[in-house]
């Protein structure tokens, strides 16, 4: 991690430095990834440590906090074959889902009125699953939320020129 980012990580803030930052910018990003081949160049955890990274990114600069990335993306059903025997995979869909929806529903608990989800392991499935949790744990609540793949960032962004290229120039850039 980049000591930039340590004024918005979740895991290295004090209790009063969570409190002041929800006071003032009630945003929680959820960011989660998974552990499998980006070749040779790129650590096996890179979905993560992108989407943590994006979001650290935001958090400086419109707020809020981030939590400590999840390693678990959705993989579990391409087994080893596919990716070199490096996928480390235990949850599938539902599993994912539920995970995702229990801390989503901590953090509406909380107190935090904003719940971003992004996954640097840009599978609509697993966007989907963090945007149905998200959506279920702010329903009948004040808080609101959505979920997106890092690699769909240039389309809301037009100075952000890339899409996803896993393992090859832009992902390995990043």
């Amino acid at each position: 991690m980049l000591p930039k980012y340590e004024s918005v990580c979740y895991e290295l803030l004090r209790p009063e430095q969570v409190k002041e930052i929800k006071e003032k910018c009630p945003i929680a990003y959820i960011t989660v990834g998974s552990l499998e081949w980006h070749s040779l160049q790129n650590p096996l955890g890179t979905d993560s440590l992108k989407a943590h990274a994006v979001c650290c990114e935001a958090a400086l600069k419109y707020g809020g906090v981030v939590l400590p990335p999840y390693y678990q993306g959705l993989t579990r059903d391409w087994g080893p074959e596919d990716w070199y025997g490096y996928t480390l995979s235990i949850l599938g869909t539902d599993e994912f889902e539920a995970m995702m929806l229990k801390v989503a529903q901590a953090l509406v608990q909380a107190g935090w009125k904003v719940i971003v989800g992004v996954t640097g392991h840009d599978v609509g499935r697993q966007r989907d699953a963090m945007a149905r949790a998200i959506d279920a744990a702010t329903r009948e609540t004040d808080a609101v939320g959505f979920a997106l793949m890092e690699g769909e960032l240039h389309e809301v962004n037009d100075e952000i020129p890339f899409a996803m290229d896993h393992a090859a120039a832009w992902e390995t850039s990043v």
